[in-house]
């Protein structure tokens, strides 16, 4: 329903104010397709990467080597793979999810620890590919680490306020 009254505004809008109501919608169409096909390459790099490191072992490696850090933080061990294929994409964390869902059920500590961690953080990788792959930014030094920082800290938070809530 709101999506059918915020379209009657734009067009009750575009005839008040006399424009090219379709020539403006078709020439913005074009223009996301072309914004599409520019992305592309960028997003099928950032969802082979999260799979090259699921098929080759490397998230259980860097799984075993951040565990201490997990336990240092008071982390669930079980989040581990979540917490590294996050950043990554989006569709593997919620497998992930899934995961630990099946493993510790609906209503454990870890799977409302997961919940939040999911919903604190962000798909950096990802996103840092969509958006400065469309401006064509060469490069972004402080993006990426700033970006990792606040979703690692969103992530952690959202665990710790499930442990005193």
């Amino acid at each position: 329903m709101t999506v059918l009254l915020l379209a009657a505004f734009a067009f009750l809008y575009a005839a008040h104010a006399k424009t090219d109501f379709y020539g403006d919608f078709v020439r913005g169409a074009g223009e996301g397709l072309r914004n599409a096909a520019r992305v592309t390459p960028y997003l099928a790099a950032a969802l082979l990467l999260a799979e090259v490191l699921r098929a080759s072992g490397l998230l259980e490696i860097a799984g075993q080597l951040l565990a201490p850090l997990f336990r240092l933080l008071g982390l669930p061990e079980g989040l581990l793979p979540l917490y590294i294929v996050r950043p990554l994409s989006g569709a593997a964390a919620l497998s992930e999810l899934e995961t630990v869902i099946e493993t510790y059920g609906p209503d454990s500590f870890e799977a409302r620890a997961a919940c939040c961690a999911l919903g604190s953080s962000e798909t950096v990788l990802y996103t840092c590919a969509l958006y400065l792959g469309s401006v064509h930014v060469r490069s972004g030094r402080g993006i990426l680490p700033i970006g990792l920082l606040s979703g690692a800290f969103g992530a952690i938070l959202g665990v710790f306020l499930c442990k005193i809530l």
